[in-house]
């Protein structure tokens, strides 16, 4: 059985969600998030990329002493087949969740990060 998380990131200084993923550990994806942030800043990469940056936001974020607040949204437990659940090699219901999560804030006007929708099995 594999267990998929959706999650937000908000911005700790207004309370905006500004990023919605999904992972299958939160910790280790965190620890990513962040590694890649402090890279930004080991190799002064900000003001170098689009505002937009979800990177860039962070590490804006770390040199202000802070991170994002990580929230967990919904968790949905799967065995990866295609015969029970209509998984590929992604959790379809995790990115069905994802994406109505994406469109309803963006509807409600929020200023997300997110580029790329998540896949959809046709």
């Amino acid at each position: 059985m594999v267990t998929t998380i959706i999650y937000t990131l908000s911005d700790p200084r207004s309370g905006d969600v500004r990023y919605v993923g999904q992972t299958g550990d939160l910790h280790l994806r965190m620890i990513a998030h962040m590694s890649e942030a402090r890279t930004v800043l080991r190799t002064q990469r900000i003001g170098h990329r689009t505002p937009e940056d979800l990177y860039e936001w962070i590490a804006e974020l770390i040199q202000e002493r802070t991170e994002p607040v990580v929230v967990e949204i919904d968790r949905l437990d799967c065995d990866g087949t295609y015969e029970t659940c209509g998984c590929l090699s992604y959790c379809q219901g995790a990115s069905d969740i994802e994406e109505a999560c994406i469109a309803d804030l963006e509807e409600r006007g929020s200023n997300l990060f997110n580029i790329a929708r998540p896949r959809k099995r046709d």
